[in-house]
Parts: structure tokens; sequence; C-alpha cells
């Protein structure tokens, strides 16, 4: 009967870990895939913000 009740709290603990390593999982590949996204809007923008900068400064040298 012992055994009966260790093993069935083993297996509970077993399993809540399992669960629970597996969400944690899937939430990372979540905020990893939009980390991912977020970074390559970040250095679109950046490139762009470049580039009007540069053209800033072309029209300001041909104006001087």
């Amino acid at each position: 009967m012992l055994r009966l009740i260790k093993n069935v709290i083993f297996f509970t603990l077993f399993a809540t870990l399992i669960v629970s390593l597996s969400r944690n999982i899937f939430l990372y590949k979540d905020k990893l895939s939009f980390y991912h996204d977020y970074r390559k809007e970040f250095e679109k923008e950046r490139d762009i913000n470049k580039k009007l900068k540069s053209d800033i400064k072309k029209v300001k040298i041909t104006i001087l």
C-alpha cells in the first residue's frame, strides 16, 4: 500500500514537471519569435533613419 502511494505521488510529480517544462518551452519559442520579428522591424527602421539623415545632410550641403 505504501509503495502504491509513493508511486502515485512520484507519477503526479513527474507529470506536473513535464507539463510545466513543455509549457515553458512553448512560451519561450513564442517570445523568441516575437524578439526576432521585433529585431527585424527595428533594423529596418534604423536603416530608413540612416538613409533619411544622409539625405538631409546631402540637401544641406547642396544648399550651402
